[in-house]
């Protein structure tokens, strides 16, 4: 599975954009751009929607995206391997990660009562 930086790096190659390009359009730096890519920092929520408007991407495509960076292996494996009824027993799994899975399930619960 590909960090959030490699999705961000892949996406503004695939344009052809330089990292110096890529920051004059949403007004950051190049700096900035290398640190998304390296994941070593995340874009605020305003660069995310320029980002997103720049790749030309649907707002949920970079959202998930973003949220993947949040997501620890041990529990990416366990979603990948389904494994997902004793997850909150699960000492390996982090509590701040318990919380963002309980988020992203109550997202989608939503989503599918709408």
């Amino acid at each position: 599975m590909r960090t959030f930086g490699q999705y961000l790096q892949s996406h503004r190659e695939a344009l052809h954009l330089s990292q110096e390009k890529m920051a004059e359009l949403i007004g950051g730096t190049r700096d900035s751009i290398s640190k998304y890519e390296n994941d070593k920092t995340m874009p605020t929520i305003e660069k995310l929607c320029l980002i997103r408007r720049v790749y030309g991407v649907p707002h949920e495509e970079i959202l998930q995206a973003a949220e993947q960076r949040f997501i620890t292996e041990p529990l990416q494996k366990k979603i990948r391997d389904r494994k997902l009824t004793n997850l909150m027993d699960d000492p390996d799994i982090p509590d701040d990660d318990k919380q963002d899975i309980l988020r992203i399930l109550q997202k989608g619960k939503g989503k599918t009562n709408a």
